[in-house]
This record gives C-alpha cells, sequence and structure tokens, in this order.
C-alpha cells in the first residue's frame, strides 16, 4: 500500500498556529468545514451548558474572537507533528502574558483539505 503524502496536512499545521499568533480569524475559519465542531475544555469550563462543543464558523468565530480579547498576548509555539491518514495530532506551547505556559495537544480530523473536527487536550 503507497504512503500517503502528509504535506498538505502539516502544512495546515504551520498556517494553523501561524494564524493563530497573528489572531487572525478569518485565516483560522479558512482551515475549517462551514460546520466543523471543536470540543474545548476551557469552553467546559466557561460555559458548562456547551459540555465544551462548538458547532459551525460563526460560533468559532466567536469563541476565538472572545479568547483573543480576553489574553491578546495569546501565542503558540508548535512542539510535534504526528500525521495520519485523515488527521494530525499537534502539540504546542500556549503562552501568554501574566500566565503560566501550557503544554497542549489538539487532534484535528479532516474531511478533504479542511478541518472537520478539532479537540482539544491539555495538561
Amino acid at each position: 500500500m503507497p504512503q500517503q503524502d502528509t504535506t498538505p496536512m502539516k502544512n495546515t499545521a504551520a498556517l494553523w498556529i501561524s494564524a493563530f499568533n497573528l489572531q487572525d480569524i478569518d485565516k483560522l475559519l479558512a482551515l475549517y468545514h462551514i460546520n466543523a465542531t471543536h470540543l474545548s475544555p476551557r469552553m467546559r469550563q466557561q460555559q458548562p451548558e456547551t459540555e465544551g462543543l462548538i458547532v459551525g464558523h460563526e460560533n468559532l468565530r466567536t469563541w476565538w474572537s472572545s479568547a483573543f480579547m480576553r489574553t491578546p498576548s495569546l501565542r503558540y509555539s508548535l512542539s510535534r507533528i504526528t500525521c495520519g491518514e485523515s488527521h494530525l495530532f499537534i502539540e504546542y506551547t500556549r503562552s501568554a502574558e501574566n500566565e503560566l505556559k501550557q503544554k497542549v495537544a489538539e487532534l484535528l480530523e479532516f474531511d478533504g483539505p479542511l478541518i472537520c473536527h478539532s479537540r482539544v487536550f491539555n495538561s
């Protein structure tokens, strides 16, 4: 069985980190399917009724806008990328002014070239 070229997904990871660090929500959304889902422990803490689930571009826009307003110095530093056939597992360090650095991992699942589901794991 031939090995799948994972370069496009690895490029998406680099674009994803860059868009976060620029706080460019439009660039982030361009990487996601319009009905993508995102599961976040922070969302679960802040809005328990959601059980941490965010669905669709507009809700992602609202979530990220709020995060960037709350934490304007938020930055991610990519540590590792692990590729599967239709998913990426990325590890990064989350840092922000007046906060301890945090190791985070995120699973990005793809439908074609777009992220259709993401899930955050943090320590």
